[in-house]
């Protein structure tokens, strides 16, 4: 019996002890397992529009190709000549993001066109080609711009405005035929094949599809300035000494679609 009694005091006195060692070493040991710490999901950097960038453009649109007769030589002015047509072309450019929401930018652009359109007013029987016949056409093949852009961006979108000067290559010419059944050649003619200078002003939207492609649509209306040609006769004498003289120019206002490639 008292070997049982000593043996039970040792285990009580092994379980105490053992007890106390948990009960301070347990905190301890929590503290050395930390918990994991939470961390909040990153948000994605808003897009950044500075850079360099290049493309190209498709869309169509409506001109009007006046050819004038300034001084009534042919009895009548022929007014302005409307055409349909399409226009295509080329574009690079540089944009500066000054601002989380504000873009200064510089574009140039090249274009073909087909915008084209005649008319002819008659001064007896055009059937029979007989009498006066006063023949105008005009034609705006191509043209290049140069603009400034200002822009507002809200992440990958950005809205614009654009303006600068414009450069439009305009085939014209304007006739009169006294007597058409004359092989139907004219008795005098203007006819000019020459650039204008003019202004380009636009408005467009363009959404960045990823870090380098970029979508846009664009509204442009152009506006050329008029050049005054001499009406001369089949030998090349202008006729009255160049007392009279024809104008051409035009406008055109264009919807486009283009994409772009932002190099960096």
């Amino acid at each position: 019996m008292a070997v049982k009694t000593k043996t039970g005091v040792l285990l009580r006195l092994a379980y105490g002890m053992a007890f106390g060692v948990l009960a301070a070493t347990g905190p301890a040991l929590a503290a050395d397992v930390a918990m994991p710490a939470y961390k909040a999901a990153v948000a994605p950097a808003a897009y950044n529009w500075s850079g360099f960038y290049l493309g190209v453009t498709a869309g169509g649109g409506m001109a009007s190709l006046p050819v004038t007769d300034m001084d009534h030589f042919g009895l009548s002015t022929n007014g302005a000549l409307k055409s349909g047509g399409a226009a295509g072309g080329i574009h690079a450019g540089y944009n500066w993001q000054f601002t989380p929401s504000f873009l200064v930018g510089l574009e140039g652009d090249f274009n073909w066109a087909s915008f084209k359109a005649s008319d002819t007013t008659c001064f007896g029987s055009c059937a029979l080609n007989l009498f006066h016949r006063l023949v105008a056409s005009s034609r705006l093949d191509q043209f290049s711009t140069l603009r400034a852009r200002f822009g507002l961006t809200s992440d990958r979108t950005l809205v614009y405005v654009t303006a600068g000067p414009a450069w439009g290559h305009i085939d014209a010419s304007l006739g009169d035929c006294p007597n058409c059944s004359n092989a139907g050649l004219p008795f005098a003619i203007a006819s000019d094949s020459s650039f204008h200078i003019g202004i380009a002003l636009g408005a467009g939207v363009e959404y960045a599809l990823t870090q380098n492609w970029i979508l846009r649509g664009e509204y442009m209306h152009l506006d050329f300035s008029a050049t005054d040609t001499v009406l001369k006769e089949r030998s090349g004498i202008p006729v009255d000494n160049g007392g009279f003289r024809a104008r051409s120019t035009a406008t055109a206002d264009l919807a486009r679609l283009g994409i772009s490639y932002k190099l960096w």
